[in-house]
C-alpha cells in the first residue's frame, strides 16, 4: 500500500499560539476594565475571554505551524503511522477513538492508545459539507479497526453502542 497522507493540527503550536494571543489579552483587558464595580468587571472578563477562544478557534488553521502533515500506510500486514517526525508501528492497539465534530473549530480528533502510549491527532477545520466519514481520519480508523478485531464498541452509561470508540 503506497503512503496516504493527512493533515492534523501540531497541538504544540496550538498550545503557544493560544498563549501568544491569550496571554495579552488577558493582561490588556483585565487592567482595562478595573474601574468598573465587581459584576460589571466580572462580566467583561468572562464575555471577553469567551469571544478570544472562540477567535482563535475559529482563525487557528491561517496561523503559521499549525497545520502539519502526517502519513499512514500498510507494511508486513500492520498500519504504520508517521507524524512530527515520528514513525509508530500499529502492533499493539488498546485502544481507538474518533470524535465527533467539535463545536468550535468544527474538526474532529483521533486518538489511539498503542503500546501503553497515547497518540492523538487533531483535525484541521472541516468545511461545513464535509462529513467524517469524508476525511483521512476515518479511513486510517477504519483501516485500524480492521486490523484489530479484538477492539470491542464501547457502550455508554445506558448501555448503547458509541460509533467510533472501539477498545479492548
Amino acid at each position: 500500500m503506497s503512503k496516504r497522507s493527512f493533515i492534523y493540527r501540531s497541538k504544540k503550536f496550538i498550545y503557544i499560539w493560544c498563549i501568544l494571543i491569550g496571554l495579552p489579552f488577558i493582561f490588556l483587558f483585565t487592567d482595562g476594565f478595573a474601574f468598573l464595580n465587581d459584576k460589571a468587571y466580572f462580566a467583561f472578563n468572562v464575555i471577553g475571554t469567551i469571544v478570544v477562544v472562540l477567535l482563535i478557534f475559529r482563525f487557528i488553521d491561517i496561523l503559521p505551524g499549525i497545520k502539519r502533515t502526517g502519513y499512514y500506510w500498510k507494511e508486513n500486514g500492520r498500519t504504520i503511522i508517521e507524524y512530527n517526525g515520528n514513525t509508530i508501528p500499529m502492533d499493539a492497539v488498546e485502544e481507538i477513538f474518533l470524535t465527533g465534530k467539535y463545536s468550535l473549530t468544527k474538526g474532529i480528533i483521533l486518538r489511539i492508545h498503542n503500546n501503553g502510549k497515547k497518540i492523538e491527532l487533531p483535525s484541521q477545520m472541516l468545511r461545513d459539507n464535509e462529513d467524517i466519514s469524508d476525511t483521512a481520519f476515518y479511513t486510517l480508523f477504519q483501516q485500524l479497526l480492521a486490523e484489530n478485531p479484538q477492539l470491542k464498541q464501547e457502550k455508554d452509561i445506558h448501555g448503547n453502542l458509541i460509533d467510533c470508540w472501539y477498545k479492548k
